[in-house]
């Protein structure tokens, strides 16, 4: 059952049922969703204020007296949310205000999905991010038959040798692959290279 706001509604009906009561409670949908993960940013010391309003207005939905307030409380502003839709572009703004904010001179919190973190986490969290897509396109590329040069040398990379020199041959045989003939030229060229 849904309610006109977005929340749902879940019933719980009593045992025994012949007393009719039901009991009503209001839930969240997922908030991973396609929202994504939420950061925001908490200014812990500014040197120059100005500065640091700008980039915040340019970076977040937030109004100037917002910003300023929350630079003065030290409360977070929230600057974007990663792994959802659009989180290349997310990512990318969400450094670039963290790297203007080093050069400012600022000292700051992340505080990513309502938690402080380090940069050190937050960054090995985004590459985590990344490396998972990239294995999952190159997997994908492979399972329907069309691993382009690219996915064969990310194959070379992470699986063992002669896991690639099997694939290479099926490549080249065409048995289960189809390529282009830039790759397959480039898979006989790697075959001969192979280690037996």
């Amino acid at each position: 059952m849904n309610r006109s706001d977005g929340v749902g509604v879940f019933e719980v009906v009593s045992r025994p049922p012949s007393l009719g009561y039901v009991r009503r409670s209001a839930y969240k949908a997922n908030q991973m969703s396609d929202r994504g993960t939420p950061v925001a940013i908490r200014v812990v010391s500014v040197d120059k204020e100005v500065a640091v309003i700008k980039l915040f207005r340019v970076a977040s939905n937030a109004t100037v007296s917002d910003i300023r307030k929350a630079l003065s409380r030290q409360t977070a502003i929230p600057v974007g949310s990663v792994f959802g839709l659009d989180h290349d572009e997310i990512e990318q703004s969400i450094l670039a205000v963290l790297r203007q904010l080093d050069g400012l001179g600022s000292t700051y919190e992340i505080i990513v999905d309502g938690k402080p973190e380090s940069r050190q986490y937050f960054n090995n969290i985004l590459q985590r991010s990344r490396d998972i897509e990239l294995q999952t396109q190159m997997m994908t590329n492979l399972e329907i038959g069309e691993p382009d040069i690219e996915t064969l040398e990310w194959l070379q990379r992470e699986s063992p040798g002669d896991v690639f020199r099997d694939t290479l041959e099926q490549v080249i045989r065409g048995d289960g692959y189809y390529v282009d003939t830039e790759t397959l030229a480039w898979a006989k060229h790697q075959l001969g290279n192979a280690e037996p």
